[in-house]
């Protein structure tokens, strides 16, 4: 799920540099978001299925509290996921669509 961190990292270097109006920074923003829709939304997504088609067997094989937690803890970090994902996604949308309009 960390694929995206190092693009993450150069944005911020790239800021740093005030270089937000090269074709280096719309690439990596653009590039932040395929591979967030792929890794941390789609990937992250289907881990959940499995997880949920693994459910009853772990109900029996662990204590309750940990699949609380499991449960718990995923549940939070897709949502996390998700809202980052939307304010991302937002943010590309309001970039190329400035871009078209000038």
């Amino acid at each position: 799920m960390e694929i995206t961190t190092p693009l993450i990292n150069n944005r911020y270097f790239l800021a740093k540099a005030d270089m937000k109006s090269s074709a280096l920074y719309l690439v990596n923003g653009l590039a932040i978001c395929a591979l967030w829709f792929i890794f941390r939304i789609c990937l992250f997504g289907y881990f959940g299925i499995v997880m949920i088609k693994a459910l009853p067997g772990l109900v029996r094989d662990i204590e309750a509290y940990v699949v609380v937690s499991l449960v718990s803890g995923y549940t939070v970090g897709y949502g996390l996921q998700l809202a980052w994902g939307y304010k991302i996604f937002r943010g590309a949308y309001k970039l190329i669509a400035k871009k078209k309009g000038s």
